[in-house]
Protein backbone atom coordinates (compact mmCIF):
# COMPACT_ATOMS: atom_id res chain seq x y z
CA UNK A 1 0.00 0.00 0.00
CA UNK A 2 2.89 2.39 0.68
CA UNK A 3 4.10 2.00 -2.91
CA UNK A 4 0.62 2.80 -4.20
CA UNK A 5 0.32 5.94 -2.08
CA UNK A 6 3.68 7.21 -3.29
CA UNK A 7 2.63 6.61 -6.91
CA UNK A 8 -0.71 8.37 -6.52
CA UNK A 9 0.87 11.38 -4.83
CA UNK A 10 2.94 11.89 -7.98
CA UNK A 11 -0.13 12.09 -10.25
CA UNK A 12 -1.89 15.35 -11.14
CA UNK A 13 -5.39 15.71 -9.74
CA UNK A 14 -7.01 15.49 -13.20
CA UNK A 15 -6.23 11.80 -13.17
CA UNK A 16 -9.10 11.12 -10.77
CA UNK A 17 -11.90 12.34 -13.01
CA UNK A 18 -11.70 9.54 -15.58
CA UNK A 19 -14.13 6.94 -14.23
CA UNK A 20 -11.57 6.05 -11.52
CA UNK A 21 -9.52 4.14 -14.11
CA UNK A 22 -6.35 6.15 -13.55
CA UNK A 23 -5.89 5.32 -9.84
CA UNK A 24 -7.19 1.80 -10.49
CA UNK A 25 -4.40 1.10 -13.00
CA UNK A 26 -1.79 1.86 -10.35
CA UNK A 27 -3.67 0.14 -7.54
CA UNK A 28 -3.72 -3.14 -9.48
CA UNK A 29 0.10 -3.26 -9.64
CA UNK A 30 0.34 -4.02 -5.92
CA UNK A 31 -2.97 -5.83 -5.42
CA UNK A 32 -2.73 -9.44 -4.24
CA UNK A 33 -6.39 -10.11 -5.08
CA UNK A 34 -6.86 -8.17 -8.29
CA UNK A 35 -9.76 -10.27 -9.53
CA UNK A 36 -11.88 -9.61 -6.41
CA UNK A 37 -10.94 -5.93 -6.50
CA UNK A 38 -12.19 -5.59 -10.07
CA UNK A 39 -15.28 -7.80 -9.69
CA UNK A 40 -16.38 -5.68 -6.73
CA UNK A 41 -16.38 -2.75 -9.15
CA UNK A 42 -18.51 -4.55 -11.73
CA UNK A 43 -15.83 -6.09 -13.95
CA UNK A 44 -16.62 -9.49 -15.50
CA UNK A 45 -14.01 -12.27 -15.45
CA UNK A 46 -13.70 -13.94 -18.87
CA UNK A 47 -10.73 -16.25 -18.23
CA UNK A 48 -8.39 -17.56 -15.52
CA UNK A 49 -5.11 -19.31 -16.34
CA UNK A 50 -1.85 -20.32 -14.72
CA UNK A 51 1.09 -19.22 -16.87
CA UNK A 52 4.89 -18.95 -16.84
CA UNK A 53 6.87 -15.86 -17.77
CA UNK A 54 10.08 -15.69 -19.82
CA UNK A 55 12.08 -16.65 -16.73
CA UNK A 56 10.00 -19.75 -15.99
CA UNK A 57 8.28 -18.14 -13.01
CA UNK A 58 4.58 -18.93 -12.46
CA UNK A 59 1.82 -16.34 -12.26
CA UNK A 60 -1.97 -16.32 -12.39
CA UNK A 61 -3.45 -14.52 -15.39
CA UNK A 62 -6.91 -12.96 -15.11
CA UNK A 63 -8.79 -11.36 -18.01
CA UNK A 64 -11.73 -9.11 -17.20
CA UNK A 65 -13.92 -6.64 -19.08
CA UNK A 66 -16.51 -3.95 -18.40
CA UNK A 67 -18.66 -1.42 -20.25
CA UNK A 68 -17.84 2.05 -18.95
CA UNK A 69 -19.98 5.15 -19.45
CA UNK A 70 -17.94 7.92 -21.04
CA UNK A 71 -18.28 11.66 -20.56
CA UNK A 72 -20.03 12.15 -23.93
CA UNK A 73 -22.84 9.81 -22.92
CA UNK A 74 -21.43 6.92 -24.92
CA UNK A 75 -20.06 3.70 -23.50
CA UNK A 76 -17.16 1.46 -24.48
CA UNK A 77 -15.83 -1.91 -23.36
CA UNK A 78 -12.50 -1.91 -21.57
CA UNK A 79 -10.37 -5.06 -21.05
CA UNK A 80 -7.94 -5.78 -18.22
CA UNK A 81 -5.27 -8.50 -18.26
CA UNK A 82 -3.61 -8.97 -14.88
CA UNK A 83 -0.50 -11.12 -14.46
CA UNK A 84 -0.55 -11.69 -10.71
CA UNK A 85 2.57 -13.01 -8.93
CA UNK A 86 2.50 -14.43 -5.41
CA UNK A 87 5.68 -12.70 -4.17
CA UNK A 88 6.13 -9.86 -6.64
CA UNK A 89 4.10 -6.98 -8.04
CA UNK A 90 1.70 -7.56 -10.93
CA UNK A 91 1.91 -6.70 -14.62
CA UNK A 92 -1.22 -4.76 -15.60
CA UNK A 93 -2.53 -4.25 -19.15
CA UNK A 94 -5.59 -2.26 -20.17
CA UNK A 95 -6.89 -2.70 -23.73
CA UNK A 96 -9.51 -0.37 -25.24
CA UNK A 97 -10.73 1.20 -28.45
CA UNK A 98 -11.44 4.60 -26.89
CA UNK A 99 -8.57 6.86 -27.97
CA UNK A 100 -9.49 9.85 -25.81
CA UNK A 101 -8.78 8.05 -22.53
CA UNK A 102 -5.58 6.59 -24.02
CA UNK A 103 -4.34 10.08 -24.96
CA UNK A 104 -5.46 11.62 -21.67
CA UNK A 105 -3.67 8.98 -19.62
CA UNK A 106 -0.51 9.41 -21.70
CA UNK A 107 -0.64 13.15 -21.03
CA UNK A 108 -0.95 12.48 -17.29
CA UNK A 109 2.15 10.28 -17.43
CA UNK A 110 4.18 12.88 -19.34
CA UNK A 111 3.02 15.60 -16.91
CA UNK A 112 4.03 13.42 -13.94
CA UNK A 113 7.70 13.36 -14.89
CA UNK A 114 7.92 10.06 -16.76
CA UNK A 115 10.63 10.05 -19.43
CA UNK A 116 10.21 8.44 -22.84
CA UNK A 117 12.90 5.75 -23.16
CA UNK A 118 12.02 4.12 -26.47
CA UNK A 119 9.60 4.23 -29.41
CA UNK A 120 9.12 1.58 -32.11
CA UNK A 121 7.06 2.16 -35.25
CA UNK A 122 6.29 -0.72 -37.60
CA UNK A 123 3.38 -2.39 -39.41
CA UNK A 124 0.78 0.24 -38.43
CA UNK A 125 1.80 -0.08 -34.79
CA UNK A 126 3.39 2.52 -32.51
CA UNK A 127 4.83 1.34 -29.20
CA UNK A 128 6.17 3.97 -26.80
CA UNK A 129 7.78 3.29 -23.41
CA UNK A 130 7.98 5.70 -20.49
CA UNK A 131 9.89 5.17 -17.25
CA UNK A 132 9.99 6.74 -13.82
CA UNK A 133 11.58 4.43 -11.27
CA UNK A 134 10.37 1.97 -10.30
CA UNK A 135 7.61 1.91 -12.95
CA UNK A 136 7.65 1.44 -16.71
CA UNK A 137 4.53 2.20 -18.76
CA UNK A 138 4.13 1.08 -22.37
CA UNK A 139 1.60 2.66 -24.75
CA UNK A 140 0.81 0.51 -27.79
CA UNK A 141 -1.38 1.84 -30.59
CA UNK A 142 -2.54 -0.38 -33.45
CA UNK A 143 -3.80 1.93 -36.18
CA UNK A 144 -7.62 2.11 -36.35
CA UNK A 145 -7.92 -1.01 -34.17
CA UNK A 146 -7.22 -0.67 -30.47
CA UNK A 147 -4.97 0.82 -27.81
CA UNK A 148 -3.14 -0.86 -24.94
CA UNK A 149 -1.51 0.47 -21.76
CA UNK A 150 0.83 -1.82 -19.80
CA UNK A 151 2.35 -1.03 -16.39
CA UNK A 152 4.93 -2.97 -14.38
CA UNK A 153 7.55 -2.49 -11.68
CA UNK A 154 11.03 -2.72 -13.24
CA UNK A 155 12.73 -3.48 -9.91
CA UNK A 156 10.40 -6.41 -9.29
CA UNK A 157 11.06 -7.71 -12.80
CA UNK A 158 14.79 -7.69 -12.05
CA UNK A 159 14.17 -9.46 -8.72
CA UNK A 160 12.14 -12.16 -10.50
CA UNK A 161 14.96 -12.68 -12.97
CA UNK A 162 17.63 -12.84 -10.25
CA UNK A 163 15.53 -15.29 -8.23
CA UNK A 164 15.02 -17.75 -11.06
CA UNK A 165 18.63 -17.38 -12.22
CA UNK A 166 19.94 -18.30 -8.76
CA UNK A 167 17.75 -21.40 -8.73
CA UNK A 168 19.01 -22.51 -12.14
CA UNK A 169 22.71 -22.00 -11.34
CA UNK A 170 23.40 -25.43 -9.85
CA UNK A 171 26.37 -27.74 -9.71
CA UNK A 172 25.76 -28.75 -13.30
CA UNK A 173 24.17 -27.57 -16.52
CA UNK A 174 22.37 -29.98 -18.83
CA UNK A 175 22.00 -28.81 -22.42
CA UNK A 176 19.31 -29.77 -24.93
CA UNK A 177 21.28 -32.88 -25.99
CA UNK A 178 21.50 -34.16 -22.42
CA UNK A 179 25.20 -33.29 -22.08
CA UNK A 180 26.22 -32.53 -18.50
CA UNK A 181 28.53 -29.57 -17.83
CA UNK A 182 29.95 -29.26 -14.31
CA UNK A 183 30.11 -25.81 -12.71
CA UNK A 184 33.78 -24.83 -12.43
CA UNK A 185 34.83 -21.19 -12.24
CA UNK A 186 38.57 -21.88 -11.96
CA UNK A 187 39.11 -20.55 -15.48
CA UNK A 188 36.94 -17.48 -14.91
CA UNK A 189 39.72 -14.89 -15.33
CA UNK A 190 41.06 -16.53 -18.48
CA UNK A 191 37.65 -16.82 -20.15
CA UNK A 192 36.59 -13.37 -18.96
CA UNK A 193 39.63 -11.90 -20.73
CA UNK A 194 38.91 -13.94 -23.86
CA UNK A 195 35.26 -12.86 -24.03
CA UNK A 196 35.92 -9.25 -23.07
CA UNK A 197 38.48 -8.97 -25.88
CA UNK A 198 35.92 -10.49 -28.26
CA UNK A 199 33.26 -7.90 -27.35
CA UNK A 200 35.71 -4.98 -27.59
CA UNK A 201 36.46 -5.89 -31.21
CA UNK A 202 32.92 -4.72 -32.05
CA UNK A 203 33.26 -1.54 -29.99
CA UNK A 204 36.53 -0.72 -31.76
CA UNK A 205 35.09 -1.67 -35.16
CA UNK A 206 37.76 -4.35 -35.68
CA UNK A 207 35.46 -6.74 -37.47
CA UNK A 208 38.35 -8.19 -39.49
CA UNK A 209 39.66 -9.77 -36.26
CA UNK A 210 36.35 -11.28 -35.09
CA UNK A 211 36.50 -14.24 -37.47
CA UNK A 212 39.54 -15.73 -35.73
CA UNK A 213 37.44 -16.16 -32.56
CA UNK A 214 35.13 -18.70 -34.24
CA UNK A 215 35.49 -22.32 -35.22
CA UNK A 216 35.09 -22.96 -38.96
CA UNK A 217 31.53 -24.21 -38.38
CA UNK A 218 29.16 -22.97 -35.65
CA UNK A 219 26.67 -25.26 -33.95
CA UNK A 220 24.51 -22.21 -33.28
CA UNK A 221 24.64 -18.52 -34.12
CA UNK A 222 21.60 -16.85 -32.54
CA UNK A 223 18.71 -18.20 -34.67
CA UNK A 224 20.88 -20.15 -37.12
CA UNK A 225 22.25 -23.67 -36.68
CA UNK A 226 25.20 -25.59 -38.17
CA UNK A 227 26.50 -22.76 -40.31
CA UNK A 228 29.91 -21.82 -41.69
CA UNK A 229 31.48 -18.91 -39.85
CA UNK A 230 31.42 -16.92 -43.11
CA UNK A 231 27.64 -16.69 -42.70
CA UNK A 232 28.08 -15.36 -39.17
CA UNK A 233 30.59 -12.79 -40.38
CA UNK A 234 28.22 -11.62 -43.10
CA UNK A 235 25.54 -11.18 -40.44
CA UNK A 236 27.95 -9.05 -38.37
CA UNK A 237 28.86 -6.91 -41.37
CA UNK A 238 25.22 -6.31 -42.32
CA UNK A 239 24.43 -5.37 -38.71
CA UNK A 240 27.26 -2.84 -38.48
CA UNK A 241 26.06 -1.12 -41.64
CA UNK A 242 23.10 0.12 -39.61
CA UNK A 243 24.41 0.28 -36.03
CA UNK A 244 27.55 1.38 -34.21
CA UNK A 245 28.44 -0.45 -30.99
CA UNK A 246 29.51 2.01 -28.27
CA UNK A 247 29.48 -0.29 -25.22
CA UNK A 248 29.67 -4.05 -24.71
CA UNK A 249 30.55 -4.71 -21.07
CA UNK A 250 30.40 -8.03 -19.20
CA UNK A 251 28.86 -7.98 -15.72
CA UNK A 252 31.62 -10.07 -14.19
CA UNK A 253 29.67 -11.10 -11.08
CA UNK A 254 27.13 -12.89 -13.30
CA UNK A 255 29.80 -14.90 -15.15
CA UNK A 256 29.37 -18.65 -14.67
CA UNK A 257 31.67 -21.25 -16.25
CA UNK A 258 30.56 -24.85 -16.80
CA UNK A 259 33.06 -27.36 -18.18
CA UNK A 260 32.91 -30.81 -19.69
CA UNK A 261 35.60 -33.29 -20.61
CA UNK A 262 34.95 -34.57 -24.12
CA UNK A 263 36.53 -37.33 -26.20
CA UNK A 264 38.02 -36.26 -29.51
CA UNK A 265 38.75 -39.06 -32.00
CA UNK A 266 41.84 -38.55 -34.15
CA UNK A 267 43.52 -40.76 -36.75
CA UNK A 268 47.29 -40.66 -36.97
CA UNK A 269 49.24 -43.04 -39.23
CA UNK A 270 46.10 -45.16 -39.61
CA UNK A 271 45.90 -45.53 -35.84
CA UNK A 272 42.77 -44.27 -34.11
CA UNK A 273 43.45 -42.29 -30.96
CA UNK A 274 41.09 -40.89 -28.36
CA UNK A 275 42.12 -37.51 -27.01
CA UNK A 276 40.48 -35.89 -23.99
CA UNK A 277 39.57 -32.23 -24.44
CA UNK A 278 37.82 -29.67 -22.24
CA UNK A 279 34.95 -27.55 -23.53
CA UNK A 280 33.24 -24.68 -21.74
CA UNK A 281 29.65 -23.47 -21.48
CA UNK A 282 29.63 -19.81 -20.39
CA UNK A 283 26.72 -17.59 -19.32
CA UNK A 284 26.78 -13.94 -18.26
CA UNK A 285 24.98 -10.60 -18.43
CA UNK A 286 26.14 -8.02 -20.96
CA UNK A 287 25.47 -4.26 -20.80
CA UNK A 288 25.18 -3.27 -24.43
CA UNK A 289 24.70 0.12 -26.11
CA UNK A 290 24.42 0.99 -29.79
CA UNK A 291 23.69 3.98 -32.00
CA UNK A 292 21.39 3.63 -35.02
CA UNK A 293 23.30 5.34 -37.80
CA UNK A 294 20.35 6.63 -39.84
CA UNK A 295 19.15 8.94 -37.05
CA UNK A 296 21.89 8.76 -34.36
CA UNK A 297 19.41 7.24 -31.92
CA UNK A 298 21.06 5.63 -28.89
CA UNK A 299 19.67 2.35 -27.54
CA UNK A 300 20.62 0.47 -24.37
CA UNK A 301 20.15 -3.26 -23.77
CA UNK A 302 20.72 -5.76 -21.00
CA UNK A 303 21.57 -9.06 -22.67
CA UNK A 304 21.92 -12.59 -21.35
CA UNK A 305 24.70 -14.42 -23.20
CA UNK A 306 25.10 -18.20 -23.65
CA UNK A 307 28.35 -19.29 -25.30
CA UNK A 308 30.15 -22.60 -25.97
CA UNK A 309 33.97 -22.54 -26.28
CA UNK A 310 36.17 -25.43 -27.39
CA UNK A 311 39.60 -26.53 -26.13
CA UNK A 312 41.31 -24.15 -28.58
CA UNK A 313 39.50 -21.13 -27.08
CA UNK A 314 37.25 -20.80 -30.14
CA UNK A 315 33.54 -19.96 -29.95
CA UNK A 316 31.37 -22.57 -31.62
CA UNK A 317 27.94 -21.59 -30.31
CA UNK A 318 26.45 -18.30 -29.12
CA UNK A 319 22.95 -17.15 -28.30
CA UNK A 320 21.58 -13.91 -26.88
CA UNK A 321 18.44 -13.27 -24.85
CA UNK A 322 17.26 -9.65 -24.47
CA UNK A 323 16.34 -8.95 -20.84
CA UNK A 324 15.56 -5.25 -21.21
CA UNK A 325 16.00 -2.32 -23.55
CA UNK A 326 15.71 1.44 -23.39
Amino acid sequence: MKKLLLILLCLPIIGFSQNHLTPLLFQLIDSKDSRTLLENQGWHTSSINKQEDEYGMSFNEFKLSKYINLSEGNSARFYFTIKEYSSYSNIVSLKLDYKDFYNQFKQIIVSSGYNMINQDVEHNTIETRYKKNPLQITFKEELNKHYQITLFNTLDKQKRYNSIRNKKTKEQHIDSDGKIWRLDNNEKEQLYTLLNNYHQLFVNNQLHAVSSNYTSKLERFHGMYNIDKDIAMKDHKDYLKSYKVIKSEIDKKTLNIFKKTMTKVEVEAEVMKHKKTTHYYVEYILDYEIIRLKDNKKMKFVLEMFILINDESKLYSLYTNILSRE
